[in-house]
């Protein structure tokens, strides 16, 4: 007869033997899941903050001088973290933007650096990114990781907008997640905005690209929105909260076998407005 006792043991030895199977694929699992360097946690698009506008090279014609600390939590995993800060600065219709950040435990991840110019406006916006790497494993120092590319975005008629962002064109190292084409649109109306999305495959051993579709609520001083994402399937749902000069933003995605990805961003400066404006 089994006692409580070999009870006990036996769910002790699962969870130590699930633990450690979680600790090995995770970091394989996360990068499918789209573990970035300056992870966003607002919905895709073109959108005014630096964290946006440095992974994909899309800026909104809204423009604010806004300073952003983001901390991602990559499938609930304590070690498989990114934390990043970063800066976006509007002259006129030129739009900037540095930032730095740390993914992963110490000696098995890696530091970034990244940069992105452009311009944007009513009718359109088109920008360049640029993001260094380097591995904290002291054996690989001496090779940092480099990539290149950029996005554009153009509005079709009053409410719908176009887009395409291509942030690796260039790439010297092998980067921590490849990513493909993105192409997508979106369409606005009375606060409500609906978006579609696909990704291209990002390397030739991959069948399938993914596609995203979302609908966001706009609440005046906060937004709040869901999406669904494919390769693997799964959900997340978003909220964003405004006052004064400081922005909150919250995102929580859920995976079929892993924890949840948690994306926490907090912004301080000029507030960009969220409005839709007509082409000249």
């Amino acid at each position: 007869m089994i006692g409580p006792r070999s009870v006990a043991c036996a769910w002790l030895i699962s969870r130590a033997t699930f633990t450690i199977l979680l600790a090995l694929v995770a970091p394989v699992l996360a990068k499918r899941a789209g573990a970035q360097n300056f992870a966003p946690a607002e919905p895709p698009g073109p959108a005014s903050s630096g964290a946006a506008l440095l992974e994909r090279g899309l800026p909104d014609a809204r423009g604010a001088l806004a300073f952003e600390a983001l901390a991602t939590s990559w499938l609930g995993v304590p070690d498989l973290a990114t934390r990043a800060a970063c800066v976006a600065v509007p002259i006129h219709s030129l739009r900037f933007a540095a930032g730095i950040s740390r993914t992963g435990a110490a000696e098995l991840g890696w530091s970034a650096a990244g940069l992105a110019a452009g311009a944007s406006g009513p009718a359109g916006g088109a920008a360049v990114r640029a993001i260094a790497r380097r591995d904290d494993d002291p054996a690989a120092r001496l090779d940092p990781g480099l990539e290149a590319g950029g996005g554009a975005w153009v509005r079709a008629g009053r409410r719908a907008r176009i887009w395409a962002s291509a942030p690796q064109l260039w790439t010297r190292g092998a980067p921590p997640l490849p990513q493909g084409l993105v192409i997508g649109a979106s369409f606005q109306s009375d606060g409500v905005e609906a978006w579609l999305e696909r990704q291209a495959p990002a390397r030739a051993a991959d069948d399938n690209g993914r596609h995203d579709a979302g609908l966001a609520l706009d609440l005046g001083p906060a937004r709040a929105w869901v999406e669904a994402r494919e390769q693997p399937l799964r959900a997340a749902v978003g909220v964003e909260i405004a006052a004064r000069r400081w922005s909150v933003r919250v995102r929580v995605e859920s995976h079929p076998v892993l924890g949840e990805t948690v994306s926490l961003a907090l912004a301080g400066g000029a507030r960009a407005e969220r409005t839709v404006e007509s082409p000249p």
